[in-house]
């Protein structure tokens, strides 16, 4: 497709998406929160849904707009022919809300995108452009193909660097718990249109036609569905709400891991924790088993024989904050991740520039089994107290015996033992595991060593 002329390349997105979003009105009578049938309703507003069950479960979202698709924003209150329910997602509010859109070709732009521009206080469109410098729309429905929507939803959104001084968005970022979920900044708007392709002749190259959009009005499901678009982004650093997740339509399992947030995140969202509490530095969450990013061994735990894996999001990467590192990721990365990215294969080593940009760091095992954080502090105390180190890493010790070697274990003598699984590596291993029973003995009154197990017993 990439090699079609740029129109022509337009148009065959076009199909495509029309073919993966017909207009589906029978999709209007699914429940809210699922695609079952709509067998009850709002007794307010009219939303559909399968069960009470479902009715309960969205009511703290859906209460945001009931009232107003009842009143103000019924369909029987539109202010005008052309004018179009829209949902708005505000920065300095609390929840999203709903505001009518007027198709005015009086200022110069085609279409709704004047009102959108006004209403998101974009800059001055560029001269003989059908959108503005810094504003975009982007198809919501590839990201969230598990459900039937009946239509196209689009979400636009104000770009930097276009736009500079884009303030945190109040309203999404209430949306997940602190953290979970990617940031955004500025203004968000929803609206929902139907894009339809009229076939007029058949051609050597294919079929050529001409295309046409009709807005249409938001409705309940449309905010229940770009909820979970903002809530499963791929990007995400942890699942925002497991309960909920789509893991057998991804075709994935959701594992348990432990996310290290970063100073940026804890600062910037100290706002979004209850009174006297902070974002916690360590805290255990949910990922899936695939995620975008890749997924590094953790060198120590792997020559321990530890299964253990650490990426880092690309969530918040790029995000203005004054604070960028992330200091708890630092200690980790110099202490049990030494070394620098390497291309040998499945050894690869993670070293302090891994932590040096803004972001978290998310640790899982590589079978999916649950990491306690006592593990990670366990492995972290073992390494320095045997003084394994960053700058220990890339010291070469020429395969000097580690009993007699003051400035510890030299990483890469110790893969090339953990590959060959010699009599050194035996001493190393069981000096670990002796070390894991004598820290637990120590802990033994700390209630997350309850009933804990060993490591390699994972």
């Amino acid at each position: 497709m990439e090699s079609l002329p740029p129109r022509r390349r337009g148009r065959t997105l076009n199909m495509l998406l029309n073919q993966l979003v017909r207009h589906d009105p029978a999709a209007y009578q699914m429940c809210v929160m699922c695609d079952n049938e709509g067998l009850h309703h709002c007794a307010r507003c009219n939303a559909p849904y399968c069960s009470s069950k479902c009715q309960t479960d969205d009511w703290p979202l859906h209460k945001t707009i009931c009232r107003d698709l009842a009143g103000g924003f019924a369909s029987s209150e539109r202010p005008g022919r052309d004018s179009r329910r829209m949902l708005l997602f505000p920065v300095d509010e609390a929840y999203p809300k709903l505001i009518w859109l007027e198709n005015n070709f009086d200022k110069g732009t085609p279409g709704y995108m004047a009102e959108m521009s006004e209403t998101l206080n974009a800059p001055t469109r560029l001269p003989g452009s059908r959108f503005t410098r810094a504003l975009t729309a982007i198809t919501i429905n590839f990201s969230i193909a598990f459900r039937r929507c009946g239509h196209v939803l689009r979400l636009v959104v104000l770009v930097r660097p276009g736009v500079p001084a884009l303030r945190l968005n109040n309203s999404t970022t209430k949306l997940s718990p602190p953290g979970h979920a990617v940031l955004h900044m500025g203004p968000v708007l929803v609206y929902s249109e139907h894009p339809t392709i009229t076939p007029t002749r058949e051609t050597a190259q294919g079929i050529r036609g001409s295309s046409a959009t009709e807005i249409l009005d938001i409705n309940a499901r449309d905010l229940r569905t770009a909820v979970d678009h903002f809530q499963f982004m791929s990007l995400n650093p942890c699942i925002t709400n497991p309960s909920r997740f789509p893991a057998g339509f991804y075709q994935c399992q959701i594992w348990p891991a432990i996310k290290i947030n970063c100073d940026g995140d804890i600062e910037l969202l100290q706002a979004y924790m209850p009174r006297g509490q902070a974002l916690p530095r360590y805290e255990h969450v949910s990922v899936p088993s695939e995620v975008p990013t890749p997924r590094y061994p953790i060198a120590w735990a792997r020559v321990l024989d530890l299964p253990w894996m650490v990426n880092r999001p690309l969530c918040n990467e790029g995000l203005d904050f004054d604070k960028r590192t992330n200091k708890a990721g630092m200690h980790f990365c110099t202490v049990i991740f030494p070394g620098d990215p390497a291309d040998d294969g499945d050894m690869v080593t993670v070293g302090t520039r891994f932590c040096e940009d803004i972001g978290t760091l998310v640790v899982n095992h590589a079978r999916g089994a649950r990491i306690s954080l006592l593990h990670l502090r366990c492995l972290a105390a073992w390494c320095e107290e045997n003084e394994l180190t960053d700058e220990d890493a890339e010291k070469d010790t020429g395969g000097s015996d580690p009993e007699d070697d003051d400035d510890g274990y030299d990483l890469m003598d110790v893969l090339g033992d953990h590959m060959a699984k010699n009599e050194r590596w035996v001493k190393i291993v069981n000096a670990a595991k002796q070390h894991w029973a004598n820290f637990l003995e120590k802990k033994r009154d700390d209630p997350d060593a309850a009933n804990i197990v060993s490591p390699w017993d994972l």
